[in-house]
């Protein structure tokens, strides 16, 4: 009997071990996901809140994987380069489970009002001024001088009434029109319309250069398609962390904020993506382009986004500490003690130090068994790095996890490795029409004619 996969994909699972074990990944994927998420139902009639907060931590990091699969997709069309012809296949699977997680969103949105203290949550709503109330007790005679001064006016009076009827503090009325459902809602629907018509015309044109006897014309409507999607998709994916994210502190600001967490999905997707690709190499499904030295790209730009990381993230340190505003150094308070400060020594070797260490090495890159142990272990890391920023803003005040953190996490993820895996199958895993690739072909061949020998695998 045709396989599952090899239905959909064009193959027979029982006839090519490369589908058969996708099939088989597919599967214990599904079962593992659909487990988690049950574990997750049953737990909402015991603890709904805990269970949203584990849910919203578990969705933003999934979440990472489609939004910068796209927009490394549009990177690529845009700037080219020989690492997206090894990755096309891969980042348009991740790019097409945003079908998956606009679904998946569904919780968060109904369950905003357990979530976020703007929307009436009752978690992380003095700890900032708890946490910094020893060293700023001048932020105490400030907040009465404004209470002062807001009961001097009939509108400020309203304003004040106001946000306390939707339960936050009159620090952030200035931001009243923002956190309100309605303007949420919409904009929340707003991002994912504009990531699904992206992800649907690169995969649309990209079926298009498949069939086309001149792919020339859909190959540039992607590339042209690159500049303005990619300044959309980094637009939106801010503002989205923004709304999800940062919106748990709503007295809280960082212009950064959104750009450091898209840099993290970026950093967790080539560590993604090189797991697949070494993995597909091994089992020759790539054909000859896995060379050593394609691997050592894609080792190089999982380099870089170590690096941008770790600049991203010191740079918001390094801007809220120097400015010592008492609305901004909490966030930082908060993560630096009960335990969390360990994260952040751990976080400082392991998510920086150690891959950028390891990742200096040629060898290190060149070698498919190497190179995804560190993608590997820089994967799982990444999650850590996401429990710190988010943890004691849903109240966590350790870093200790929550059983339905584990549940969400597997639950989740084990959708959307199904549904990737799925995509995966269903394309050819290289576009073979592509002009570039053609041209990358025929200078392999050129060059192994003239060196005397074929290519070098890695």
């Amino acid at each position: 009997m045709t396989s599952f996969l090899g239905k959909f994909g064009g193959g027979d699972g029982n006839g090519d071990p490369l589908a058969s074990r996708l099939e088989q990944i597919f599967r214990i994927a599904g079962i593992v996901g659909i487990a988690g998420l049950l574990v997750c139902i049953l737990g909402a009639f015991y603890d709904v809140q805990q269970v949203l907060r584990s849910y919203l931590l578990a969705y933003i990091f999934w979440f990472g994987l489609p939004f910068a699969c796209l927009s490394l997709l549009l990177l690529n069309h845009l700037a080219g380069g020989t690492w997206g012809l090894i990755l096309r296949r891969p980042l348009e699977a991740g790019a097409s489970t945003l079908v998956l997680m606009t679904p998946l969103f569904l919780p968060i949105a109904f369950g905003v009002s357990q979530i976020y203290p703007w929307a009436g949550a009752d978690h992380g709503m003095s700890h900032d001024s708890e946490a910094d109330s020893h060293d700023h007790a001048d932020e105490v005679d400030n907040a009465a001088e404004h209470a002062d001064i807001a009961h001097a006016s009939t509108e400020s009076e309203h304003d004040h009434g106001d946000s306390e009827k939707h339960g936050h503090t009159s620090h952030f009325n200035h931001k009243e029109l923002w956190y309100q459902l309605p303007f949420y809602y919409g904009r929340s629907a707003g991002y994912f319309v504009i990531w699904g018509i992206l992800a649907f015309l690169l995969i649309r044109w990209s079926n298009e250069q498949d069939r086309a006897s001149n792919p020339a014309l859909p190959t540039r409507k992607m590339a042209l398609l690159g500049a303005p999607g990619l300044i959309l998709a980094f637009l939106t994916g801010t503002f989205a962390m923004f709304d999800w994210g940062m919106a748990l502190d709503p007295d809280w600001y960082s212009t950064i904020y959104g750009a450091m967490l898209i840099v993290g999905m970026g950093l967790q997707t080539f560590a993604l993506l090189n797991i697949v690709t070494t993995l597909l190499a091994e089992r020759g499904a790539l054909g000859e382009l896995p060379q050593p030295k394609r691997l050592r790209d894609l080792g190089n730009l999982m380099l870089a986004f170590v690096m941008l990381w770790a600049y991203t993230s010191y740079s918001q340190f390094l801007i809220v500490w120097s400015g010592d505003l008492s609305e901004e150094i909490p966030w930082y308070l908060r993560r630096s003690e009960g335990g969390w400060q360990y994260v952040v020594g751990f976080l400082a070797v392991f998510h920086f130090f150690l891959p950028f260490f390891v990742l200096l090495f040629r060898s290190n890159k060149e070698n498919p068994v190497r190179l995804r142990a560190i993608a590997s272990f820089i994967f799982v890391i990444h999650m850590v790095d996401l429990f710190w920023l988010l943890g004691p803003s849903l109240g966590y005040r350790s870093p200790v996890p929550h059983l339905f953190d584990l549940a969400a996490i597997l639950g989740l993820g084990g959708l959307w490795l199904a549904a990737f895996v799925f995509f995966l199958n269903a394309r050819p895993l290289l576009a073979n029409h592509d002009p570039a690739l053609v041209e990358l072909r025929r200078f392999d061949a050129a060059h192994a004619a003239h060196s005397g020998g074929g290519p070098t695998h890695g």
